[in-house]
Order: C-alpha cells, then sequence, then structure tokens
C-alpha cells in the first residue's frame, strides 16, 4: 500500500530473534534525516504474524499481520504486536460499533449533558461544557472514551460534531429565552472537523446567524 509494507522472514529461530529485528527496525526508520534543509522524523507501527501458527496460506498470514500492525497503532503507535486470536474478535466488535455509530445519528441516540462551570469566589454559574454522550438502546449510556476514538478513525466524528454544535447552541438560545442569564458555552471539536476543506469558520458563522446567537457565548 501508499504506506504499508511486508517483510518476509524465512530463517529465524526464536520469537525473541523477531521481536529483537522489529526494535531494530523502528529504531532505524525513527531516526531523524535531511528533507530538503528539514529535519523530519517517521515513526511506525509493525504487526508480526507467524506460519504455521497463525496461518498456513499466504492471504490469512497478510490479513492477520495487519490485524496485529492497527492494533499495534491503537496502542499508540511507535511499537509492535504479534497477532493473536483474541485481535479476531476486537476487530469485530469495532467494526460492529462503527456500524451501530453511523445509526445512531439517524436514530437519534446520542445526548448532550452540560457541565457547569462555576466562580468559587462567588459561587456563581459562568458557563457550561457540553458533553456528549451514547444511549446505545442494547448497552445503554455508552461514555466518550470507547465511542469517540472510533469516530475520529472513520470520519463519522465529523457529522456527530456538526450535530453536537447545532444542539449546544439551540439549548443556550432555549435557556436565554427561558430568562436564564447569558452562559458560555464551551464545545470539544476534533482536528477532523477543522480540515479547511469543510468549512468550519463557515460553519459557525452560519449556524450564529440562523440562530441569533452572541458570537461571544
Amino acid at each position: 500500500g501508499g504506506d504499508e509494507f511486508t517483510l518476509l522472514l524465512s530463517d529465524f529461530e526464536s520469537r525473541k530473534q523477531i521481536e529483537t529485528l522489529a526494535e531494530s527496525i523502528l529504531e532505524a526508520l525513527s531516526a531523524p534525516f535531511d528533507l530538503r534543509g528539514q529535519q523530519v522524523s517517521l515513526s511506525a507501527s509493525l504487526g508480526i504474524a507467524l506460519s504455521p501458527h497463525d496461518a498456513q496460506d499466504v492471504e490469512t498470514l497478510l490479513r492477520d499481520s495487519d490485524m496485529a500492525m492497527f492494533h499495534a497503532k491503537n496502542q499508540g503507535g511507535r511499537g509492535f504486536e504479534f497477532y493473536a486470536d483474541s485481535m479476531e474478535e476486537i476487530a469485530a466488535r469495532r467494526l460492529d460499533l462503527e456500524h451501530r455509530m453511523q445509526q445512531a445519528l439517524e436514530r437519534t441516540e446520542f445526548e448532550l449533558y452540560y457541565q457547569p462551570k462555576v466562580d468559587v469566589i462567588t459561587g456563581r454559574v459562568t458557563g457550561v461544557e457540553a458533553l456528549l454522550r451514547w444511549r446505545d438502546p442494547e448497552r445503554g449510556i455508552i461514555g466518550p472514551d470507547e465511542f469517540i476514538p472510533m469516530a475520529e478513525e472513520t470520519g463519522v466524528i465529523v457529522p456527530i460534531g456538526d450535530w453536537v454544535l447545532r444542539h449546544a447552541v439551540e439549548q443556550l438560545i432555549a435557556w436565554q429565552k427561558e430568562g436564564l442569564p447569558p452562559l458560555r458555552m464551551a464545545v470539544n471539536v476534533s482536528v477532523r472537523q477543522i480540515d479547511p476543506r469543510l468549512d468550519f469558520v463557515g460553519k459557525i458563522v452560519k449556524l450564529l446567524e440562523q440562530t441569533g446567537l452572541d458570537p461571544r457565548l
């Protein structure tokens, strides 16, 4: 692939020998190099599968090593992982979570909770932070630590983020209409949302114009 390479080893005596080689590869790739006058460093993630222990045909061996590589990436990168049967179950759960997460937007299963920000001297609530939760009909409340990384990875975070912004602003407007004093709303934003191609600033401007919310809030 564009940034994936396969190394085939046929002459090794032990798992430890493979670990030593993997560490050497990672160390070599992380060494800084000159690119048009700038010092650049790379990081890599390695996935390792063994034959015949993990697979006896090429396709399965490649699939298993690929799965191990993604597991290494999810551990923070810059490391290596040997394939394990448990990765199959993890991959299946992630695929199921991704599918259900895309449906959750359509079914309005996401909810916003508002955490108050309090002036510790006066005790006055000065603002709130919008916190996203997912009320799955089968599993109940799913915390952001479980689904946000997957949403980031798959890009689903962009439509979810748009939904959060609109509902947070609409809630602030609703509170004002109820007579509450002006509050500042804090909303977490994904780096994927501020991709220049998605015109994040334009979305905010349009949302403020549509709702009439004071931009300072």
